[in-house]
C-alpha cells in the first residue's frame, strides 16, 4: 500500500520539517501557540473565561508595574509542573509585539499571529 501525504509518497519524505516547510504546515508546537493566542485574544477582548481574565487583568497591589500597556499579569507558580494555560497564555501574549496585541478584530489578529508564529516560534 502506497501512502501519500500532500502528494508526496511516504518513502520520499526524509525530513518532516522539510515537508512542513514545503507545504506551509505548522509544527505541533506552532499550532499549540496559535490556538493558545487565539483563546487569549477571546479572553481579553470578549471575556470568554472571566476567571482567567480577572487573573490576567488585575492591577498590581503595590501600584508599580513594569508591564507594557497591553501586557497581562503572569500568575505566579509554585512548581514548574504547574505551568498551565493561565501561565503559558500570559507569557505568550506578553511576547507579542504591541501592534498585534492592540488589534480588536479577530480576523485581522489571526492573520498577524500566523505571520508572527511563522517568524518567531520554533518548529520543534
Amino acid at each position: 500500500m502506497l501512502r501519500m501525504v500532500f502528494g508526496y509518497r511516504m518513502q520520499d519524505m526524509v525530513n518532516m520539517e522539510e515537508l512542513r516547510e514545503k507545504v506551509g504546515m505548522y509544527s505541533v508546537n506552532q499550532l499549540n501557540c496559535y490556538h493558545v493566542l487565539i483563546e487569549a485574544f477571546n479572553i481579553i477582548r470578549f471575556g470568554s473565561s472571566s476567571v482567567i481574565q480577572e487573573k490576567w487583568l488585575q492591577k498590581s497591589n503595590s501600584g508599580y508595574s513594569n508591564r507594557r500597556p497591553n501586557d497581562v499579569k503572569v500568575p505566579k507558580i509554585d512548581h514548574i509542573k504547574c505551568q498551565g494555560f493561565s501561565w503559558f497564555g500570559a507569557k505568550l501574549w506578553n511576547s507579542l509585539p504591541e501592534e498585534i496585541k492592540a488589534i480588536q478584530k479577530i480576523s485581522v489578529f489571526k492573520g498577524k499571529v500566523k505571520e508572527y508564529i511563522s517568524n518567531h516560534i520554533p518548529s520543534y
